[in-house]
C-alpha cells in the first residue's frame, strides 16, 4: 500500500513539474508603452547608405525574443537609411511577428511571418517610423523554456 502510495505522490509531483516547465514562457509584459521605451534604451544601431538592410527576430533564453544585425542583438532596432532603402526582416523566432507601425508616414509592412518567413518594406518618403512586432503563438511549436518577462520588440527607422 505505502509503495502504491508513493508511486501515486510521485507521479503527480512529476506532472506539476511538467506542467510548470509547459508555461515557462514568459509572458507579455503589463505595460506595452513601458517595455517599448526599455527596448530602445540599448538598440541595435544600424547607419548606412546602402538601400538594403537585413533584421533578423531570433529567439533567446532571457526575453524570449530580440532583432539581429549580424553579431549584434537586443530588444530595440534604430536604422538610419536613405528613402527609398530597403528593409528586409527574417523570422527565426518560434513565435509568428508582424511588423505593426506606432507612427509615421504611411508605409506598407507586409503579412505576419512564421518561423524563416521574411517581409521586406520599402520606406519611399522621409520620415521617422516607430514600428513594433506584435506576436503571436504559432499552433503546434512547442513552448520554449525562457527566462523574465517577453521583450517588445521596437524599431525605430529614419530615413533622409
Amino acid at each position: 500500500m505505502r509503495t502504491v502510495l508513493l508511486s501515486a505522490v510521485v507521479g503527480f509531483a512529476a506532472l506539476l513539474v511538467l506542467a510548470a516547465g509547459a508555461g515557462a514562457h514568459g509572458g507579455d509584459p503589463a505595460d506595452e508603452a513601458a517595455a517599448l521605451k526599455a527596448s530602445m534604451k540599448r538598440p541595435v544601431v544600424v547607419r548606412t547608405a546602402k538601400s538594403r538592410v537585413v533584421l533578423g527576430i531570433a529567439h533567446v533564453t532571457k526575453g524570449c525574443h530580440v532583432w539581429t544585425f549580424g553579431k549584434r542583438s537586443a530588444p530595440g532596432a534604430r536604422l538610419v537609411v536613405r528613402r527609398g532603402a530597403r528593409l528586409t526582416v527574417v523570422n527565426r523566432d518560434v513565435d509568428r511577428h508582424r511588423l505593426a507601425k506606432l507612427s509615421g508616414p504611411a508605409v506598407s509592412l507586409g503579412k505576419a511571418m512564421g518561423i524563416n518567413e521574411k517581409v521586406t518594406v520599402v520606406f519611399r518618403k522621409k520620415g521617422t517610423y516607430r514600428l513594433k512586432t506584435v506576436r503571436t503563438e504559432i499552433e503546434g511549436i512547442p513552448k520554449l523554456d525562457t527566462i523574465g518577462v517577453d521583450n517588445s520588440l521596437a524599431m525605430v527607422v529614419v530615413v533622409r
